[in-house]
């Protein structure tokens, strides 16, 4: 598993709409990380998440004015970018979906991932990925 950290440099693969990243921030403050992981590959970057991605990053732009959030939300912010395991490595699972089909990783079945994860560890999750 990852944290913010590992993922932060990687960009949104999926347009995202405003109104569901604010959800997801006020929910990552009061509740924490919910839910499936992010999904990633080590050397493309996303294959799951990109709502999910923008509200860590909002919270991560939060962090750069910290003087005007209270104590107790700071904390908050970091605990969920720093110490919460949010975002799992798939890269092997693709790279073996990728040269089964003969295809690059661009040409990834983003709006429906079951071809390429059932079976494996990340089949727990279906229920939750959109994209399943």
């Amino acid at each position: 598993m990852a944290t913010f950290a590992d993922i932060g440099w990687m960009r949104e693969i999926n347009d995202t709409e405003a109104e569901k990243v604010n959800e997801l921030v006020e929910s990552l403050l009061k509740k924490g990380w919910q839910g499936a992981p992010i999904l990633f590959h080590s050397e493309w970057g996303l294959v799951t998440g990109s709502h999910r991605f923008a509200a860590l990053q909002k919270l991560y732009g939060m962090l750069q004015h910290a003087e005007k959030f209270d104590t107790e939300t700071i904390e908050q912010i970091n605990f969920v970018l720093r110490e919460t395991d949010l975002a799992e490595d798939v890269t092997d699972i693709v790279d073996d979906y990728c040269k089964r089909e003969d295809i690059p990783f661009d040409w990834l079945p983003f709006d429906d991932l079951e071809s390429v994860f059932a079976g494996t560890r990340i089949e727990k999750y279906k229920e939750e990925i959109a994209e399943w």
